[in-house]
């Protein structure tokens, strides 16, 4: 009998947890991942990004290089770009509506790639996996390591 309400036991704790975990995860803000490449001659530095209260910045990328930022934000706010880049006259660049959920929930990274006097915009498919994929995997961690052997008959 102890052996049944111990089993009982470790299942209301595995549930709470996972109600704990999906209730922090519906108050965290949608995170989007931005693909910055590098199409000039040169290399672009001091670049910063910002969309809403959110911010990211590499101090320099390589010709033909990328990085890939993970901005945070609700709803649609203007996602900013200012870099330097030597014979590049363009300084900033600002697409007006940016919103992560919106490319979270179509399981896509912005991608844009800046060249000299020019910006290429577009998406591609994001292959990391979703915040329920992410949960799904710590509960089935989580199961595995809780997993209590049952005794021989």
């Amino acid at each position: 009998m102890a052996r049944s309400r111990w089993k009982w036991v470790l299942l209301g704790v595995v549930l709470l947890l996972v109600a704990a975990e999906l209730a922090l995860n519906a108050l965290k803000s949608p995170t989007a991942l931005v693909r910055i490449v590098n199409r000039g001659d040169y290399p672009i530095t001091d670049l910063t990004l910002s969309t809403g209260a959110s911010q990211a910045e590499a101090a320099r990328i390589e010709p033909e290089q990328s990085v890939v930022f993970q901005l945070t934000g609700r709803g649609k706010n203007p996602l900013v770009l200012k870099f330097h880049q030597f014979n590049n006259p363009m300084t900033d660049f600002e697409i007006p509506e940016f919103e992560p959920r919106r490319l979270r929930r179509e399981g896509a990274i912005l991608v844009l790639e800046l060249g000299t006097k020019e910006v290429v915009r577009y998406q591609e498919p994001d292959d990391s996996p979703s915040r329920w994929q992410r949960l799904g995997e710590r509960v089935r961690n989580t199961l595995d390591e809780a997993k209590v052997p049952d005794a021989a008959p």
